[in-house]
């Protein structure tokens, strides 16, 4: 509610009925003409019902006993007046201490219908000739409702509640059912006595309708902490109220079910990958991403990149690969690649992988092969093709696919000065470090070359040779390790990196109190106002995981590193170098310039960055860019965004700007409370409980079959970090 020295007198008045009587007198529902952005002229009563009716039962049902002709495109308000003053003056002009239904459920356009203390419960149904039921206020907005039925264009406020529409066809409205049950008195508070006594005094300024009263000065400070200490009272009654966390759970749980959201995903890995995931399988997936052994260059591997303490996702903003400091984590040092590391947490989910989406099933079904599974060349679409009786599940594709980056882990030794090096500006990156890079096969390529080189290391080492035998009876028969079976050991290690058990999940199968009052509202606002669930869906391919996996453009303010020893490895796009320009390099298509993979939402709360270059620190910033990109990418200063400083050259942004995606060219507007709750859910409620850096900095091994030591992994205790406690 908003507060200020000269309108107290609609929170002492709040005050007064919540510690008062529950009695509201009697109400009147009329259809009333449009005023631009408030109902205008009384057109007819739809219904009425007295005080006694009011105090003892719901109100519900108040038919129109004479159809009422409703004119194609004329917008028409409804609105819902009590006769008693103190209720009629309660002040729904400003923020409200119950649920608006409005704010919570979808675009500004929608009903306004805004519940209150004083009603312990609010239901309005609009009932026409032609179209029928064309509004429920607990289940709007119902994408399954008659196209002929449009949401207003705003939401506004007068008397207790009221809401406009417009209709595409001439209609005959005959039915308006409204429901409301009053909230019984509770007792007087002590900070209620203290506020009544404010108001007895008479200190500052009071609007009492449309006339402002001059009362005693002084003492205003005293009596605007006074009404403020009565505001939060009112609005913690409000928020704690078991009528309005009924209401809002059975709200949550409709919206749920038609997002198609079970929240048991998690449960059906075994289902989907017809089989239980193998333990001994899973353990040599995890000392290959933890043993450098599998990266030529020796100083990196899987877990360089893919950090525990940090949710196994990138530690820094942009990804360093090879020629690092040897440290994974925050202090992570070297040559930047060309984008932040995205998490390992939940890939099995994942149709589609990388920031470009680049390795995808085709089926939409990452554990579906049928249609094979595409890459760019020179795998393909031939490496792992329709039905491979091997390569079952798109995570075991893309696990032969790491060793063969050379930024990331092969590096460019003996390349410089030969018939194979990738070119002099590149040529500065061949260190003599490691084993030299493989010359390229017969069609120019290098990626076999590189996977037979690690082959022949792996093969090499016993102890390697004992774990894969233990699998694969081949190799314990005296056969080599292959690298089918290397992606499919970093694919089993991946499976068991499944963390869906998030509040909201607990909450989809049934346990309401799974999320805070907070989380909840914060839901309401994902699915709805703030159309979240546009790109961050969970329905069909999404798999739950909070995106729909395809690429667009949605206005990140583009970062990049200098190109040259020890600051980036990677030449960027654009004619300065410092454009990324995303799907287009995988395409071809200059359509798709700066179109990114939407990226998965579950556990945020570890990850240190944001969007596919890291350009965001801090997930509020992050959820504002979304809710207003023009504003944001053309302000955006990579200092205060967090960004480290060998990260802060900002690309240009009007050509971004230009072919941003539709769904964020119009901003969407959030009251404060309104973001607050939108991050408690997108960070806590999506948030598995056993993914903390403690269980994940556990899967760390104390060493690994090649007997190479491990990088020194921050933020995790007892490996490489002493004064963390891995929490």
């Amino acid at each position: 509610m908003h507060l200020s020295i000269n309108r107290p007198c609609n929170t002492i008045a709040l005050t007064l009925l919540l510690a008062g009587s529950a009695s509201a007198g009697s109400i009147t529902i009329g259809l009333y003409t449009d005023s631009s952005t408030s109902p205008g002229a009384l057109l007819t009563v739809i219904g009425s019902r007295g005080d006694s009716q009011l105090t003892s039962s719901p109100v519900d049902d108040l038919p129109l006993l004479t159809p009422f002709s409703l004119t194609a495109g004329t917008r028409y308000w409804i609105g819902i007046s009590t006769s008693d003053n103190s209720l009629a003056g309660w002040g729904f002009t400003g923020d409200m201490s119950g649920i608006d239904v409005a704010s919570e459920y979808g675009a500004d356009n929608t009903f306004g219908v805004v519940p209150n203390p004083i009603f312990e419960a609010f239901r309005m149904r609009v009932v026409t000739s032609r179209s029928g039921m064309i509004f429920d206020s607990l289940d709007f907005p119902d994408p399954d409702s008659p196209t002929g039925f449009e949401a207003p264009e705003s939401v506004s406020r007068f008397g207790p509640l009221y809401g406009s529409f417009t209709f595409g066809a001439a209609e005959n409205l005959i039915d308006v059912q409204v429901q409301l049950a009053l909230v019984p008195a509770p007792e007087p508070s002590s900070v209620v006595l203290v506020v009544m006594a404010a108001a007895l005094l008479g200190l500052g300024w009071c609007r009492i309708g449309s006339q402002t009263v001059r009362v005693k000065s002084g003492a205003q400070l005293v009596c605007t902490i006074l009404l403020t200490g009565a505001s939060f009272a009112a609005r913690s009654y409000a928020a704690e109220s078991p009528a309005l966390t009924s209401n809002i759970d059975s709200r949550l749980a409709r919206v749920l079910r038609k997002q198609k959201f079970t929240g048991r995903v998690e449960a059906t890995l075994k289902k989907r990958l017809g089989r239980e995931v193998d333990p001994d399988l899973a353990n040599i997936g995890r000392l290959l991403w933890f043993d450098t052994i599998g990266g030529l260059h020796d100083d990196n591997t899987c877990g360089g990149c893919h950090a525990p303490a940090t949710g196994f996702g990138d530690p820094v903003s942009i990804a360093v690969g090879i020629q690092s400091n040897g440290i994974v984590g925050l202090r992570r040092e070297g040559p930047h690649n060309q984008r932040r590391t995205p998490k390992a947490l939940n890939i099995a989910f994942f149709p589609a992988l990388m920031w470009n989406g680049r390795f995808n099933s085709v089926s939409g079904d990452p554990f579906d092969n049928s249609q094979g599974f595409k890459f760019p060349l020179p795998e393909g679409a031939t490496r792992f093709p329709p039905a491979d009786p091997i390569i079952k599940h798109l995570a075991q594709a893309q696990g032969e696919m790491p060793p063969t980056e050379l930024t990331e882990v092969a590096g460019y030794t003996g390349t410089k000065g030969t018939p194979y090096s990738l070119g002099p500006a590149f040529d500065q990156f061949d260190d003599g470090k490691g084993a030299k890079l493989p010359i390229p096969d017969a069609e120019g390529y290098r990626n076999d070359p590189i996977r037979q080189a690690v082959l022949d290391r792996l093969n090499s080492i016993e102890g390697y040779r004992e774990l894969f035998g233990k699998v694969y009876s081949a190799v314990k028969a005296g056969a080599p390790i292959d690298f089918n079976m290397f992606g499919e050991a970093i694919a089993e290690f991946e499976f068991t990196l499944t963390f869906a058990n998030a509040p909201i999940d607990r909450f989809a199968r049934g346990d309401h109190d799974a999320m805070t009052f907070r989380q909840k509202r914060g839901a309401l606002l994902f699915f709805g106002k703030a159309n979240c669930v546009s790109c961050h869906a969970v329905a069909g391919k999404a798999n739950e995981m909070f995106s729909d996996f395809e690429e667009y453009n949605i206005g990140v303010p583009q970062i990049s590193p200098t190109f040259g020893v020890g600051k980036g490895n990677v030449i960027f796009d654009g004619p300065n170098m410092d454009e990324d320009f995303g799907l287009e390099q995988i395409t071809g298509d200059s359509r798709d310039r700066y179109h990114f993979r939407t990226a998965p939402l579950r556990n945020l709360v570890l990850q240190p960055a944001f969007f596919h270059n890291g350009s965001f620190t801090r997930l509020e910033d992050a959820i504002r860019h979304h809710l207003d990109v023009y504003e944001s990418a053309r302000n955006y200063d990579p200092r205060r965004a967090g960004v480290e400083r060998d990260l802060r050259h900002v690309g240009p942004i009007e050509p971004v700007l230009m072919t941003l995606a539709p769904q964020l060219r119009n901003p969407i507007s959030l009251e404060a409370d309104e973001l607050k709750d939108l991050v408690a859910f997108v960070r806590d409620g999506l948030q598995d409980e056993k993914a903390t850096k403690k269980n994940l900095c556990a899967l760390i091994p104390d060493s690994v079959p090649s007997g190479r030591p491990l990088l020194k992994f921050t933020g995790c205790k007892n490996h490489g970090d002493k004064n963390d406690d891995d929490k």
